[in-house]
């Protein structure tokens, strides 16, 4: 009876084994590596790029009138536009809080005693100015 008990673990294992050293060998190729087919050979010429405007190389002004159609008409082209402007305002709204804001303010007054009112100390003179500064960073 015991000998039942351990033939199912022992044959558990044994598989769950096999099917990990399988899909071990199953890995695919680095990334780093190009398939020799890939590879240009030296000397040769780069590739130019494709034009944005690719269909007017075939110079078919129905194909012409066609994709401007399209182009203008286009509604999930434009709404997409539109979401795209919209999103890029909405992270230059959530970086402005990254940075510090400083402001600084200056101001001056000049004041003179009244004749009627309270009198001055000793020694001060009735005309008084004053300068006020202030920095703020938050």
């Amino acid at each position: 009876m015991t000998a039942r008990r351990r033939f199912p673990r022992a044959a558990l294992a044994a598989a769950c084994a096999a099917a990990a050293w399988l899909a071990g060998c199953a890995l695919p190729p680095r990334a780093d590596t190009n398939p020799p087919s890939l590879e240009l050979p030296t000397g040769s010429p780069a590739v130019a790029p494709v034009p944005s405007e690719w269909w007017r190389s075939f110079a078919d002004p129905r194909l012409d009138a066609l994709v401007d159609e399209a182009l203008r008409d286009n509604r999930d082209l434009a709404r997409a536009a539109a979401r795209i402007d919209q999103s890029r305002a909405a992270l230059r709204l959530a970086r402005a809080d990254r940075l510090p804001a400083v402001s600084a303010g200056v101001s001056a007054g000049r004041q003179r005693a009244s004749e009627n009112g309270a009198v001055p100390l000793m020694g001060a003179s009735p005309i008084g100015s004053s300068v006020r500064t202030g920095v703020n960073v938050a």
